[in-house]
């Protein structure tokens, strides 16, 4: 199953005794992330009904996309320095990277309970250190944004600034497809509260 390893919620290792339906989209807020799961809640059924009345049965395997190239260390390297980088912080940071990238694979294979807050505190912070951010510019849990990258220190007199990049953190295994509306629903939210007229 490696070659879905980056679709979401493939986790289940595989795929026998499923039939695959198309249909249009169908709204409900009951229904779980999970991709496969039982359920006794009358408003999913009736979402899950709702859908199989107009989709239709996929008949054979849709084409899986060709996976992505592999970025070597020489490769991210070469491009940080031709981007203006010196060669020793390149490296430097392509080392790091790596350690991060082992500690993800230990927690992906050995460790699937790892929480969010343990994916900030070991994962996302390491990495936003990496690339050069630094504490006073980074919020976590942050007006109900899980991650607000700032344009400047956060203090007293700038508090109410909106973030530049804002990030949804996930659990293992927990699929990533919310995460994108999440995050531009946090920041109409935010832009809407502040007064803001930028859009995203």
């Amino acid at each position: 199953m490696t070659r879905l390893d980056d679709i979401d919620r493939w986790d289940l290792r595989h795929t026998r005794k499923v039939e695959w339906y198309k249909g249009p989209e169908v709204k409900c807020n009951s229904l779980s992330i999970q991709a496969c799961t039982e359920t006794h809640n009358l408003k999913t059924k009736n979402a899950a009904k709702k859908f199989l009345e107009k989709a239709h049965k996929i008949s054979k395997p849709l084409t899986l996309p060709e996976p992505a190239e592999v970025l070597t260390n020489e490769d991210l390297i070469s491009e940080l320095v031709d981007e203006g980088l010196s060669s020793a912080r390149s490296e430097e940071l392509s080392n790091r990277l790596n350690t991060l990238q082992r500690l993800a694979d230990w927690y992906y294979q050995e460790s699937g309970r790892i929480s969010e807050h343990e994916i900030r505190a070991y994962l996302v912070w390491p990495l936003l250190q990496v690339l050069g951010w630094s504490e006073q510019c980074v919020k976590f849990e942050w007006k109900n944004l899980d991650l607000a990258l700032l344009e400047k220190p956060y203090t007293e007199d700038n508090q109410n600034q909106i973030p530049i990049v804002i990030g949804e953190t996930k659990r293992l295994f927990s699929g990533l497809s919310l995460a994108r509306k999440q995050a531009e629903d946090s920041l109409k939210r935010f832009s809407v509260e502040q007064g803001s007229k930028e859009g995203i």
